[in-house]
């Protein structure tokens, strides 16, 4: 049997995912998002009315934007997804956070976190994990993501703050043991002391100080400035203590801290040349070597804080050597932990994990869509966005190629989200009504015949590839002109970054309709 967590249970607070909700609104709806091909000024005021709210006030008139963004016929959402894995050799459950932290494997080598004054921490075995993509860089500001963009990232690198996943998901204290609000715009973090880094040096405010402010540079522009949505910055208070401000008030700022790691300041001041191919953290497991193409290996760090005070750190390390392999073919992964060379397999489908005799499953935050560029001359009339959605029947899609591994959405984020609307109803399928729609819009000299390029990355989520070669045949069936094209995740990386470029977009390319 598939083992799932009760739908009854939390699964995100609604801070942590009020960033989500900033984080997908911003790249993917606003007037100006790094991946936006979207723009409606109604719903941009009612986004920017939010931003300094809280509680119920901001929920409302989130709740109020969603309404306009459905009704604007402009994002087309299939379902959110539940995240399988095949598990074998280890005792390991997933958390809606889908991230794999070694520190919390159980039944695989000898566990003896102890302190080291009283004895050396233990540790022996090996683990593999098998996931879908290799990554674009070493990072470390790259550790907010996925496991699809930077596995094992967060078994190296450390936060100021974490989450308890296993509990009720509230904000626990990681490489910062307290914090408090100063003012509206800045919260005090109060560092643990005695930690050191991979290469040796101290943690201490000065350091994480300089980090955050690099990684939030318009210099170095990473996506994790886009991803919390503003630019922060900080500075030392004295040795153990640090400010991190916003330039405006920001009620989830805390919440952000999630999401920015603390790496190493002596690399950034003696080795930059290496940031992007030498992880170098605090945490349990430190960098040993990236094989292109093949995996990235790290090993147990005995000099981890958390070796003297697992409860503090929320997990000891059990496992001597992680081993992450890339396996772009979910059967490959599922291969592999069947013939027990994975010890995990991320994101199978429910066929395979039936073979396996069952998966660990969790809900996620992500959400299986797909945007139309607004901006071109076919979809800025809203009849052909209403037809193209009318034409996908997303409930078949979900009940029959992801065999129910996913839950009916109407709008971007589930309902753990800041905002979500449980009024709005996903869009029907009526293929009728959306040739009827294509027909009125021909007939007004609307180009409906415009070929579109149905794009994707590779390797997405399970089954991607049959989704989206099923979404082209039902357009198509009402009379869309549709070409299907797959990406690896750089590539695509690099091709949706620009705002006129999308998962979704018409052709001749949006560069060239002036």
């Amino acid at each position: 049997m598939i083992r799932r967590p009760p739908r009854s249970t939390p699964l995100y607070s609604s801070a942590a995912s009020d960033v989500y909700k900033r984080q997908s609104y911003q790249y993917y709806y606003s007037c100006e998002g790094i991946l936006s091909v979207y723009c409606n000024e109604e719903a941009e005021a009612l986004w920017n009315e939010a931003l300094p709210l809280e509680g119920d006030a901001r929920n409302n008139k989130l709740v109020e934007m969603n309404r306009v963004l459905h009704g604007d016929w402009g994002n087309g959402y299939i379902g959110h997804q539940d995240l399988a894995y095949g598990v074998q050799g280890i005792d390991w459950e997933p958390s809606l956070a889908h991230s794999i932290l070694a520190k919390q494997f159980g039944n695989i080598g000898a566990a003896a976190p102890v302190a080291p004054e009283t004895a050396a921490p233990s540790w022996s075995g090996d683990a593999t994990i098998a996931v879908m993509s290799e990554p674009v860089s070493l990072a470390g500001w790259r550790a907010f993501g996925a496991i699809s963009g930077s596995p094992g990232y967060r078994n190296v690198v450390e936060f100021l703050i974490g989450r308890d996943f296993r509990g009720d998901n509230s904000i626990v204290p990681e490489l910062a043991t307290s914090w408090e609000r100063v003012d509206d715009r800045t919260i005090r973090f109060y560092l643990r002391e005695g930690v050191t880094f991979h290469d040796g040096s101290p943690l201490n405010a000065e350091g994480a100080a300089q980090v955050i402010n690099y990684v939030m540079s318009e210099e170095l522009n990473s996506d994790l400035l886009d991803f919390v949505g503003a630019p922060m910055s900080a500075v030392a208070v004295d040795e153990y203590t640090i400010d991190v401000s916003t330039p405006d008030p920001d009620p989830i700022l805390l919440s952000k801290m999630y999401f920015v790691a603390i790496t190493s300041a002596k690399q950034l001041n003696e080795a930059i040349d290496t940031y992007d191919t030498n992880l170098i953290g605090t945490g349990p497991y430190q960098f040993v070597e990236w094989n292109a193409g093949q995996g990235i290996n790290y090993t147990a760090n005995p000099d981890w804080w958390g070796h003297a005070d697992p409860e503090a750190a929320r997990g000891s390390v059990t496992v001597e050597n992680l081993h992450y392999v890339f396996r772009a073919e979910e059967q490959v992964r599922a291969s592999m932990v069947a013939a027990g060379e994975a010890n995990i397999g991320v994101w199978l489908s429910s066929e395979q994990c039936a073979d396996l005799g069952g998966c660990a499953v969790a809900p996620s935050v992500e959400t299986i869509f797909i945007r139309p560029d607004t901006h071109g001359p076919m979809f800025s009339d809203i009849r052909v966005r209403e037809a193209f959605h009318l034409a996908i029947d997303t409930e078949g899609i979900v009940d029959t190629i992801l065999a129910g591994e996913a839950t009916l959405a109407a709008q971007i984020c589930n309902a753990t989200c800041t905002g979500h609307d449980p009024a709005l109803v996903p869009y029907p399928y009526d293929p009728d009504r959306s040739v009827e729609l294509l027909a009125a819009a021909a007939a007004d000299g609307v180009p409906v015949d415009m070929e579109i390029n149905l794009a994707a990355r590779e390797a997405v989520f399970p089954r991607s590839e049959e989704v989206i070669q099923a979404v082209q045949a039902m357009l198509t069936e009402v009379g869309f002109s549709v070409s299907t094209n797959f990406y690896d995740p750089e590539t695509f990386g690099q091709m949706v970054v620009q705002n006129w470029n999308c998962l979704l977009y018409t052709s001749p390319s949006p560069r060239d309709r002036g």
